[in-house]
């Protein structure tokens, strides 16, 4: 059992190749660029949403998923499929 030591720069190791940062780079690609300052976000929000606009917005969504076949939001868990019975036995059609 061979047991995992740090390499040392005057050991050598040849089990696995080193990395080398930015070395399949272009050149012009190599040297980082300073960063352009990033504005901070005002604290205040860019937010024009009022809160009726929010409740008109949820509203239809749950209209659109009722009418589209999901069950309700906040009406639990879907009902279990009865077992023990076939639906098609006996079934006159």
């Amino acid at each position: 059992m061979r047991l995992h030591r740090p390499p040392n720069d005057s050991e050598t190791s040849d089990d696995l190749p080193r990395r080398v940062r930015q070395a399949s780079l272009a050149p012009q690609l190599r040297h980082q660029r300073p960063e352009e300052p990033v504005p901070e976000p005002d604290p205040r929000g860019d937010d024009r949403r009022t809160p009726e606009l929010v409740r008109d917005r949820m509203a239809a969504y749950r209209e659109g998923w009722t009418r589209g076949g999901g069950r309700q939001p906040g009406r639990g868990a879907a009902p279990e499929p009865e077992t023990g019975s076939d639906s098609t036995e006996g079934d006159p059609a």
